[in-house]
């Protein structure tokens, strides 16, 4: 197990490879082929308050930034 720091709330957050698996299969699902070293690492708390479901006008300025 190793540790990371959130992005947002600087919380440690310690991770196991079934929390990368999960964490990559979810990036590629909302986000499509972006490489890790594109992204930030944050926590499951801080997730929930900005992911893409819950933030549609921000993740639709993303997207068209992005196309």
């Amino acid at each position: 197990m190793s540790t990371k720091t959130c992005a947002i709330c600087k919380t440690t957050i310690n991770v196991n490879d079934k929390n990368d698996e999960d964490a990559l299969r979810e990036l590629k699902t909302n986000f499509g082929d972006v490489g890790q070293e594109h992204c930030v690492v944050v926590c499951d708390v801080c997730y929930e308050k900005v992911r893409p479901d819950k933030n549609p006008k921000q993740f639709a300025e993303y997207k068209a930034e992005k196309n």
